[in-house]
Order: C-alpha cells, then sequence, then structure tokens
C-alpha cells in the first residue's frame, strides 16, 4: 500500500512538477510506510503471512482483538491449528513511538536482543519477530506468545491482600532492569507466572550502565506502591544477595552467552536477509551492549562478596 502510494505520485508527474520535493522523497516513502505499518490490518496480514510461512504453507485460523493497553500499536491474535491454540501479544518495537505517532528512529538490535535474552532466560514470553509485509526496513512487530498464568503485578495489588510472597520475585525484576540496562519499571510491565517465577514483558532501553550499585540498583516498581513498602523492609545488602542468588539460579552468564550465540546464528541473519534498517551497525551495537551487561553482572557479584 504504501509503495502504491509513491508510484502513484510517480506516474503522475507529482515529482517532476513539484521537483523540489525530490529530494525529501526517503522522507514521504519513510513517513508513508511508518503510517501504514502501525494500521492493525498491516499488522494483521504481516501476522498471518509470517505463521504461515513458519508452518510451511499449512492454514491455520487467524482470530486477532484490539489490544486495551500500553501505547505501542499492537493487537492480540489467536491462532489456532490442528488441535493447538496459541495466543500472541503482538506489538510495535519501542522506538516506533507511540501508537498515534508516525515518526520513528531506526530498530535497536539491543532491544530485540534483550526479548530474546529475556526468553532464553526464562524470564520472558517466547518470541517471533515479524517483519512488515509493507515494505518499510525500519519497522518491526514483537509477537510474545501468552505466558501461562501470567499475572501483571498491577493485577495482583488490585486483586489479591497478602503481597508478602510478591517481594522476593520483584527484587529479581528490578535486578534484570539493572543488569540489563533497561527501563520503564512499570507494574504493568512485569508479573509472575506458575509457582510466582518473575517475567519481564515490556520495557525500553537505557543507555547507562550500572557505575554506582547504591544508585542504579532501583527497588522500585512503579504503581507497586503495597509491594514497595514491603520491600523497604530488607536491607540493600540483602536485596544485592537476593538479586545474586537469582542471577547465579538462572544462570544468567552462560545463558547470556548463548542467546547471543543463537541471536547472531538465527535473528539477526534473519534481520540481514530483509534488509532491515538499524540506527547503528548492528554488530558493534550489540558488542558494545554484552560488555555493558556483563560490567553491570560484575558489580552485583563484586557487591556481595
Amino acid at each position: 500500500m504504501a509503495n502504491d502510494y509513491i508510484k502513484v505520485l510517480d506516474d503522475s508527474k507529482f515529482f517532476i512538477v513539484y521537483a523540489g520535493l525530490i529530494g525529501n522523497l526517503f522522507t514521504i516513502q519513510k513517513t508513508l510506510y511508518e503510517r501504514y505499518d502501525k494500521k492493525s490490518e498491516t499488522i494483521k496480514n504481516t501476522i498471518e503471512t509470517f505463521f504461515e510461512e513458519l508452518l510451511m504453507g499449512k492454514k491455520p485460523k487467524f482470530s486477532f482483538d484490539k489490544k486495551t493497553e500500553g501505547t505501542r500499536t499492537g493487537i492480540i491474535c489467536t491462532i489456532e491449528h490442528q488441535d493447538t491454540v496459541k495466543r500472541y501479544y503482538v506489538k510495535t518495537h519501542h522506538d516506533a513511538g507511540r501508537s498515534v505517532n508516525a515518526l520513528q528512529e531506526g530498530l535497536d538490535i539491543r532491544e530485540l536482543f534483550v526479548y530474546r535474552l529475556l526468553e532464553r532466560l526464562g524470564v520472558g514470553a517466547t518470541i517471533q519477530f515479524p517483519t512488515s509485509t509493507v515494505g518499510s526496513k525500519c519497522f518491526m512487530y514483537i509477537a510474545g506468545l501468552q505466558i501461562p498464568n501470567f499475572k501483571t503485578l498491577d493485577e495482583v495489588e488490585r486483586e489479591e491482600d497478602d503481597y508478602a510472597h510478591y517481594v522476593h520475585p520483584a527484587i529479581q525484576m528490578l535486578t534484570l532492569f539493572a543488569v540489563l540496562s533497561i527501563g520503564d519499571r512499570h507494574s504493568k510491565n512485569v508479573g509472575v507466572g506458575n509457582d510466582k517465577s518473575p517475567f519481564i514483558i515490556d520495557f525500553c532501553m537505557n543507555n547507562l550502565e550500572v557505575r554506582d550499585l547504591d544508585r542504579d540498583f532501583v527497588l522500585r516498581i512503579r504503581h507497586s506502591n503495597k509491594i514497595n513498602n514491603l520491600i523497604d523492609e530488607y536491607s540493600f545488602k540483602e536485596c544485592v544477595d537476593i538479586a545474586v542468588d537469582f542471577l547465579k539460579k538462572i544462570g544468567f552468564e552462560k545463558k547470556t552467552d548463548e542467546a547471543v550465540q543463537y541471536f547472531i546464528e538465527n535473528d539477526k541473519k534473519a534481520f540481514e536477509e530483509n534488509n532491515l534498517h538499524f540506527s547503528q551497525d548492528i554488530t558493534d551495537d550489540l558488542k558494545q551492549y554484552i560488555q555493558v551487561v556483563k560490567q553491570n553482572l560484575n558489580k552485583f557479584f563484586a557487591y556481595s562478596n
């Protein structure tokens, strides 16, 4: 559709009559792509094409619901195939901007990698990266498989009365926010699954490494005041010890290395095959980010010794 708009303008000699706009052709194309890519019909078409190819041409049954919360454009997709039913929460990548805004930056390889890493660590949804079928190369959809029995901390505080069992999971989530240099610690972006295991389902990228653990290990989840009050009963050292035990338990360092290898061999390869546009060189950007993550990890280990 976006390509069709550009072709109509070109065929009608629009750019000959308004020659001064030729220099802005890329901006015009980018704006049309971005505005169209965030329409729900475009997301649906992309998701259907992607999963049909993933299922090697088999025709699953798709149904779609509106995403009711969050500022990022997105939908909820249910896929029925043979005897299985899977539900995916599909949204645009974070730097696509808010759903009402057509402007965006290039893709951030760090954001996409963190989604894959959270999955490999067992603290994030199983992820697929469908690319736009329209033609925009600076746009990415993120499809997260529904987490069994998942409940956000926002739901926990609204629906339950006893929050003591959620303190350790909350500290563990905050640990990952610090180590991975990610932000948006909101009660609707984090939650628990089976056995109250911690999950992060949304975030934004930060640029700062952990330089001072006392300052940068923020022990607050926005709008989770009741759980925050219980965290306050723990000393900072106790919180760090919980953090370090958690990082060791999930095998953070080893699984990060495994995730990097998987990401480069699979996801990065697919991105390059689709000629996606990234804000920086993706190999250098990823290497620099991993260095920051490992430096952050060492800060926690050093503090606990």
